[in-house]
């Protein structure tokens, strides 16, 4: 027995020894930054939490109806006044364990808001020339943080911001300051600007037409004696107002000889042509689409006396539609750019008519007609091609040779003009305008230099320019939305400088090129460009866009001013002899005539700026000055 007793003694003695397991224990705790806060004010809190025998593997923040499982949170701050707690639960690596902690936060609103408050330089602001604002807020218990200033629309953040404010009269001007505890307070003024040195006015406008027609890519034309506007539009009608803005007369060229446009007015086919006026006053334009087999329905040329009265009118062939382009006049001629889509053999490029009894005397090829308007220099024709890769015929003055058969030796041979008007230069220089890729018009286009002394009749080979350059922007295209559809419809061109500086346009550029081909500047407009710009005697550019804005840019590309009305402009700006600004425009659905006043000039440009230096829409420089 006493064996066994030993035995199992032993049996104990020989045992492993159990460990004692150490008590895991969480302090949950956190401080913060205040004992008070404002309201919104951050509360800054540093997590304190300390843990026994293991580590923290979860923080979870409550406040306010949020949640947050970050080690120290951000973002905690209430909107008004009270007591607020803040819970803080902290769970242990090993999942058992937690520890909670509360603090009520106090929120009273007992900071001293800043006081907002400005003075400008120069007093006596101006329209066009920049006004330096300045901060003169202060905060009695802390330092001011932020400042938010809208001054008559333009927004800034600078502390004392520089803005140049374009338009003239009451212009309304905010800042808002903010301090180190988020207190706020507003100052309003309202400042009066005074005209500046460059300002565009509006002095009338008329609504002329039937409401729901349009007036896209057609241009005012002005008499040679100043006094008269002429204007039209998709309801058939030529339209003549004095500089007053009173309407002498209305030629319903519709009605009379069964012209009419597309169906679909808001359509690309819904375009209009400019008229252009004689030395003598008579009025030469074209109007109307002639759709196939259309009973009654016609595409004509008219000449009007400066009276209103028809002096004759020229029934164009089958499906006749002309392009938003101006009549060239010449000596005893006019010239009209064609849109033709029929067949090869019905195809039109241009018709060349007596101006003084209409009777045709030529018609020129181009494969789907001319989209891309016509220039003269003296009595030498250019022609811009349409569908095809025909560039820009050339028809001399004996008509000894037609461009036809021979495609590939006409000027900008490859290209198709498309929509882009052509400009000669007073030395005669002929520019022309060509997509860069016929079925991507976001590549913008191609600019060529051709010197005219150099073209022959009957060329044997490809007429060479004297430069070209790559323009960036965005061309018309058949389909207005889409950024992959063939090169169409859409009235861009060039437009000179005394000095010989080119204008381009695209819908979303205006690009100021050298004589010499080089690239100058590029302006980005705010709305899409549908026009040929402008220039005048003093050397400003203008242009206007589809939202409304009629802008006034200097030589070297800077905006000096900008009118902006509650219009849709597709129209290239007439300047007038006496220095007005003339353009149509959509405005409550109906075509309006607006006259405007500049300052600092008196009349266009003694260059291509005019189509030949002049309101009165001839397209054509005379090869003797």
């Amino acid at each position: 027995m006493k064996r066994i007793i030993s035995i199992i003694f032993a049996a104990i003695l020989l045992l492993p020894v159990s460990c004692k397991k150490e008590t895991v224990e969480v302090f949950a705790s956190f401080d913060v930054n205040r004992d008070v806060y404002g309201p919104m004010e951050p509360v800054l809190v540093t997590n304190t939490t300390t843990v026994n025998n293991s580590v923290i593997a979860i923080c979870k923040w409550e406040w306010a109806g949020n949640v947050s499982y970050d080690f120290e949170p951000e973002g905690i701050k209430f909107e008004e006044e009270g007591e607020y707690p803040i819970k803080l639960t902290v769970t242990a690596n090993d999942g058992a364990v937690k520890g909670e902690y509360t603090k009520t936060i106090v929120v009273a609103d007992n900071n001293i808001k800043p006081v907002a408050d400005f003075t400008w330089s120069p007093e006596t602001a101006r329209a066009g020339e920049a006004i330096t604002f300045t901060d003169r807020s202060t905060d009695e218990d802390g330092t001011i943080t932020a400042w938010e200033w809208n001054i008559g629309g333009s927004v800034s953040t600078e502390q004392n911001p520089v803005i140049t404010i374009i338009a003239s009269g009451e212009v309304k001007v905010s800042l808002t300051v903010t301090d180190d505890r988020l207190g706020r307070d507003t100052k309003t003024a309202t400042i009066m600007v005074e005209k500046g040195k460059y300002t565009i006015d509006l002095d009338w406008k008329k609504t002329y037409g039937e409401t729901g027609h349009m007036t896209r890519y057609t241009s005012p034309a002005m008499s040679p004696d100043g006094q008269t506007i002429y204007v039209t539009s998709t309801d058939c009608k030529l339209y003549a107002y004095g500089i007053d803005g009173s309407q002498k007369w209305a030629y319903d060229y519709g009605s009379k000889h069964g012209v009419k446009y597309t169906t679909s007015l808001g359509g690309n086919d819904a375009r209009v042509v400019t008229p252009s006026v004689d030395a003598d006053g008579t009025i030469f334009f074209a109007g109307g689409y002639n759709e196939p087999n259309a009973d009654g329905q016609t595409a004509t040329i008219f000449a009007l006396n400066s009276n209103g009265s028809l002096k004759w009118a020229q029934g164009d062939g089958n499906k006749t539609d002309f392009g938003m382009f101006s009549p060239v006049i010449m000596d005893n001629a006019i010239a009209t750019a064609q849109t033709n889509g029929g067949a090869l053999t019905n195809d039109q490029g241009c018709v060349l008519l007596n101006k003084a009894t209409g009777e045709k005397i030529i018609d020129v090829f181009a494969r789907q007609g001319s989209q891309g308007g016509m220039a003269a220099w003296g009595e030498m024709l250019f022609c811009n091609a349409g569908g095809t890769a025909m560039g820009t015929q050339v028809i001399f003055p004996d008509l000894s040779y037609v461009p036809k058969a021979n495609e590939a030796y006409c000027p900008g041979a490859g290209h198709a003009a498309r929509s882009c008007q052509p400009a000669v230069s007073k030395e005669g220089i002929l520019y022309t305008f060509y997509p860069r890729n016929e079925s991507d018009p976001t590549k913008g286009g191609i600019l060529y230099s051709f010197d005219p002394n150099t073209f022959v009749s009957a060329p044997t080979s490809a007429a060479e320019s004297v430069w070209t350059v790559n323009i960036a922007g965005e061309l018309s295209s058949d389909k207005l939305g889409s950024a992959t559809a063939v090169c169409g419809t859409g009235g861009h061109g060039m437009v000179l400088s005394a000095d010989g500086t080119i204008y381009v346009t695209t819908r979303t550029s205006l690009t100021a090129v050298s004589k010499a081909g080089k690239i100058l500047w590029t302006h980005t407009p705010e709305g899409r460009i549908d026009c040929v710009p402008a220039v005048d005697n003093a050397g400003f550019v203008y242009y206007c866009d589809r939202s409304g804005n009629i802008v006034k840019l200097s030589a070297d590309g800077q905006e000096a001013t900008r009118l902006k009305l509650a219009a849709e402009f597709s129209s290239s700006i007439t300047i007038s002899n006496d220095g007005k600004l003339y353009v149509v425009g959509m405005e409550n659905n109906a075509p309006t005539l607006f006259c405007l006043t500049t300052n600092d000039i008196t009349g266009p440009a003694d260059n291509w700026s005019q189509l030949g230096c002049n309101p009165s829409k001839t397209a054509r420089m005379n090869a003797a000055n």
